[in-house]
């Protein structure tokens, strides 16, 4: 992967992992297990990430608790945690990013299900 670590610049961090996962994130099911398991994580976040999950307009009981074990969603999940571990700073003060990520990452996927 492309040194992205410390990047808070979205665009190359999302074009970095969409070129790293190309092939999980073109797989409609195991996109669609990444975006639903971010929305879950963030819908139990902070205000930030809460208010992100609330923008998306997606009815809760589509992502509340969801947890399919996809391992190759759960494969870039682990990566994009660990890029935002990277970043050094507290979790809270990159949720923004993070969900800002999610959602280029996505878009660049296709993915019909972003508001």
């Amino acid at each position: 992967m492309k040194h992205i670590y410390m990047s808070l610049d979205v665009e190359e961090v999302a074009v970095t992992f969409v070129e790293k996962f190309r092939d999980i994130l073109s797989d409609k099911d195991a996109s669609h297990s990444f975006y639903m398991q971010e929305l879950n994580g963030a819908s139990s976040g902070n205000d930030v990430a809460k208010e992100w999950v609330k923008s998306k307009g997606i009815d809760p009981s589509e992502y509340e608790g969801f947890d399919d074990e996809n391992e190759d969603a759960e494969q870039v999940q682990m990566a994009l945690v660990m890029w935002q571990i990277s970043l050094g700073k507290p979790i809270e003060k990159t949720v923004q990013v993070k969900c800002d990520v999610v959602d280029s990452i996505m878009k660049k996927v296709n993915y019909e299900h972003l508001s």
